[in-house]
C-alpha cells in the first residue's frame, strides 16, 4: 500500500494488482429481503463476516462486524429453498425461506463445532509440507475456467470518529482461472459516494486502487503474502495451530510469521485448510508494522518532510466458499490504521481505512472486460463513483450491512458540508 502526501494524503494498496467489471442485474421491483444477526447460540457472542447464501442458487452475502446481514433474493424463489449460514468453527445452519421470511431481524444462533481428535485427519507431514501441498493442489480445489462474478465493494475513511469518505460500488468481475497467471478484471457497474472534507483538513486521505487491492488478497490466485511462493519457507516460520471444524470438515490451522532473520516487514497470520482436500478455506493475516518507525515506507508514495506518518496496524481477511466441488472467492477485508503528525506539534491525527469486497452472485458471463472500463491500481474510487451514480438501481442489490447505517453516515457528511458552506 502506498500513500501520496502533498497537503493531500493518497493511499494505495500496492500489495495488489488486478481489475474490475459487472454483469448480473437484479430486478429491483422483484425481490424479497431477509435481515438478521448471526451469533453464538450458547454465549450470544456476535459472529462477524459469516457467509449467508441461498442454498440452491449462487446468491450470497456476508454479515458485518456486528453480525448483522441483509440478503435480497428473487421474489419467485421457492419457499422450500433454504438460507444457509456458515462460520469457521461452527456448524452450518439451514433455515427454510418460508420460515425466515415471516421473521423481522431474525437472530440466528450457530452451535460451536465439537472438536473430536479421533475423527480428525492426521497427517505425519510438518506444517511447511502441508502448506506446500495446499498450494500445489490449486487446480484441483479452485476453478480452472474463468467465471463471472457480481461483487459489492465499500470503502470508508475516517479521521478519528468522523467519516471523511464513503464509497460503494456494484462491480462486474471477470475471475480468471486459478491455474494461470492472467489477471482478474474489474469494472464499476453502479456507484455512489460522499466526501466530508473541511477547509481546515490539512491532510486529505484517498484510497487508490481499492477494489483491485481487495481482490488481490485472493492468495490462491496471487500467492503468497509478501513473497513468491517458492520463497515462502525461506522467509516464514510455519507451525500448527489449534485444529477446528467447519461444516463437518476437519480444519488444519497453520500459523505463520516472518523469520527473526528477515529484516524486511512481512506478515503473520493463520491459514485454515481442509484436512481432506487440502483446500485453503480462509486466511487471516496482519502486517508486522507495530513499533516499526519505518513501516510508513511500505504505504507512502510521497510525503512532505514536516509530516510524520505512523502505521498502527494493517489487518487482512480473505474467505472462500464452496460451490460444487470447487472453492471460490467469497469475501475480503482490509483495515488499516495510521496516524499523522506535523513536526513540532503534540497532537496526532488518527485515520482508519476500511475496504471490503463480497462476491454476491456468480454467473455464466465469462467475457473479458473491455480495457477502457477496467479499474486500475492508480484509480481513486472517489473520482470514479460519481460517473456511475444511479440511486434507482440500488434497492434490489445485495450489499454488506454497514457497521453504522449508511443513511446516518451520509447524513453526518451532508451536515458537515452544510456547516462548512454556512461559514
Amino acid at each position: 500500500m502506498k500513500l501520496f502526501l502533498k497537503k493531500t494524503l493518497i493511499l494505495s494498496v500496492s500489495m495488489i494488482l488486478t481489475t474490475l467489471f459487472l454483469s448480473g442485474q437484479v430486478n429491483t421491483n422483484n425481490y424479497s429481503s431477509i435481515s438478521g444477526r448471526v451469533e453464538d447460540a450458547k454465549t450470544g457472542k456476535i459472529l462477524p463476516y459469516a457467509t449467508i447464501f441461498l442454498l440452491n442458487s449462487n446468491i450470497s452475502n456476508v454479515s458485518n462486524s456486528q453480525g448483522f446481514f441483509t440478503i435480497k433474493i428473487p421474489a419467485n424463489s421457492s419457499l422450500n429453498d433454504s438460507l444457509a449460514i456458515s462460520y469457521m468453527g461452527y456448524l452450518n445452519k439451514k433455515i427454510s425461506i418460508g420460515d425466515i421470511l415471516s421473521v423481522k431481524n431474525a437472530v440466528i444462533g450457530l452451535e460451536p463445532s465439537t472438536y473430536n481428535i479421533n475423527a480428525a485427519y492426521v497427517r505425519p507431514e510438518d506444517a511447511v509440507t502441508i502448506f506446500e501441498m495446499a498450494f500445489n493442489r490449486i487446480d484441483k480445489n479452485y476453478p480452472v475456467n474463468p467465471s463471472g462474478v457480481t461483487g459489492f465493494y465499500r470503502e470508508i475513511i475516517k479521521r478519528g470518529n468522523r467519516y471523511m469518505v464513503l464509497n460503494e460500488a456494484i462491480l462486474d468481475i471477470y475471475k480468471a482461472p486459478y491455474n494461470n497467471y492472467s489477471d482478474d478484471q474489474i469494472a464499476i457497474y453502479k456507484g455512489r459516494g460522499n466526501q466530508n472534507i473541511k477547509i481546515n483538513d490539512t491532510i486529505m486521505m484517498k484510497l487508490q486502487g481499492g477494489p483491485v487491492s481487495s481482490l488481490y488478497l485472493d492468495v490462491m490466485k496471487n500467492p503468497f503474502v509478501g513473497a513468491d511462493l517458492l520463497m515462502a519457507k525461506e522467509l516464514y516460520d510455519f507451525k500448527f495451530g489449534q485444529p477446528m471444524y467447519k461444516d463437518g470438515k476437519s480444519i488444519i490451522v497453520i500459523e505463520f510469521d516472518q523469520k527473526n532473520t528477515v529484516s524486511r516487514i512481512l506478515y503473520r497470520g493463520k491459514l485454515f485448510i481442509d484436512s481432506e482436500t487440502l483446500a485453503v478455506l480462509k486466511i487471516e493475516f496482519s502486517m508486522n508494522v507495530e513499533e516499526n518507525k519505518n513501516a510508513w515506507k511500505e504505504f507512502v508514495k510521497y510525503k512532505p518532510d514536516n509530516i510524520k506518518i505512523g502505521v498502527e496496524s494493517a489487518n487482512y481477511t480473505m474467505n472462500y466458499k464452496q460451490l460444487g466441488n470447487k472453492w471460490r472467492f467469497d469475501y475480503s477485508r482490509i483495515e488499516l490504521k495510521f496516524n499523522a503528525k506535523y513536526q513540532g506539534k503534540w497532537m496526532k491525527n488518527k485515520y482508519t481505512v476500511i475496504s471490503e469486497l463480497a462476491a454476491t452472485n456468480f454467473n455464466d458471463n465469462t467475457a473479458k472486460i473491455d480495457s477502457k472500463r477496467r479499474i486500475k491500481m492508480k484509480d481513486i474510487m472517489t473520482a470514479k463513483v460519481n460517473d456511475f451514480t444511479d440511486e434507482n438501481y440500488w434497492e434490489g442489490y445485495n450489499i454488506i450491512e454497514p457497521d453504522e447505517s449508511i443513511e446516518n453516515i451520509i447524513a453526518k457528511i451532508v451536515k458537515q458540508l452544510k456547516k462548512r458552506s454556512e461559514n
